[in-house]
This record gives C-alpha cells, structure tokens and sequence, in this order.
C-alpha cells in the first residue's frame, strides 16, 4: 500500500469514527432537548390533568408537584394539587399542600378559609376554630367562615354563646345565604 493510499485510508477511518462519535453526541443532545421540553411546567400540568380525568390522581398530584418545582405558577398549580387531592379522598394531603402555601403567604384567607373546613371535616374542631377564627381575622366580613366557625363552636365545641354571635353575624351578612334555616335553627334566642 502506497503512503498516499494509506493516508486516505486513515483519513476515511478517522472521518468514520469522529462520526461516530459526534453522532451519539448530538443524539444525546437531542435527548435533552426532548427530557427539557417534557419537564416545561405548562406540559407537566396538561398531562396531570389528563390523568385526573381518567382517575389517576396520584401521578397526577406527583406531575403538578414537579409543575411547582419547575416555575409554575402557584395560584395555577396549587388549587389543581387540592383537588386531585380531594377527589382521591386524601384529605391530609391537601391539608399539606395548603400548609405549605399558608407558610409563605399567611394572609391568604380563601385558601385559609378551605383549610378550616378541611380539618373540620377531619374531626379537628380546634384546628378548624383556630382557622376560621384567622379567617375572620383577616376577613371580618365573610360571612361562610362566620357560619362554619358557628358550626363547629356549636356542634364539635359545645360553645353555644360564641356560635350564636357567629350565626347572628352570618344573618347579618347573608340575609338570603343558602345556610339562613340552619343558622336561625342554632340561635339561643329567635331573632325578629
């Protein structure tokens, strides 16, 4: 073989071999670009809610905490977390969701408010008080967090006096409320 032969002989090894190795480089990098694009957290949150709709709540809670960790939106991703929680029935976890939430945004009433129902139907009457009662704090004026703190006053705390102001309170600010019979029911005394 001739020294000419043999250089373009090496030189068509050496091309074949760097091609082989820039191939599965730039398969690689394709990947990533593919594992990046599928952690995007608008596609993460379609695909949780692609699987709440066919029952899969769990992988779909695990989606949305990944939407979360990657920059989504909290007032997108955190009311989707509660209720795939609760339609799963996995109420503390909800109630974990939430907490997290209240740690870094304590004036966050509504979701305040959900969290007192929450543990009032979890049989937490003081936890679901201490709730409401910071609702209220925040939110004098509103008035389902007046007829549920009366609720559980009344019914899980035996604090007939306090869950009487609470449902007079309710009255006042929802005259025509869908809890009016059931709140002027409580009352220590008929109002006129």
């Amino acid at each position: 073989m001739t020294p000419v032969l043999r250089a373009a002989a090496l030189a068509c090894v050496l091309t074949t071999c760097l091609g082989c190795v820039r191939q599965p480089e730039a398969e690689v990098d394709r990947r990533l670009r593919v594992v990046h694009r599928e952690r995007e957290p608008e596609r993460l949150i379609a695909r949780a809610r692609a699987l709440s709709q066919i029952g899969d709540f769990t992988r779909a809670e695990q989606y949305l905490q990944a939407a979360r960790d990657g920059g989504a939106p909290e007032r997108e991703v955190l009311p989707l977390l509660i209720q795939v929680c609760m339609q799963d029935q996995r109420y503390r976890a909800a109630v974990a969701h939430i907490e997290e939430h209240l740690r870094q945004h304590p004036s966050h009433y509504p979701l305040r408010f959900v969290l007192g129902t929450l543990y009032s139907g979890l049989g937490e009457p003081e936890s679901a008080r201490r709730e409401l009662e910071a609702v209220l704090s925040l939110a004098p004026r509103h008035a389902e967090a007046h007829f549920f703190l009366a609720t559980v006053l009344r019914r899980d705390l035996g604090n007939f006096r306090d869950a009487d102001r609470h449902f007079r309170a309710y009255l006042e600010l929802e005259p025509k409320g869908a809890h009016v019979a059931e709140a002027r029911s409580a009352l220590l005394s008929r109002v006129p």
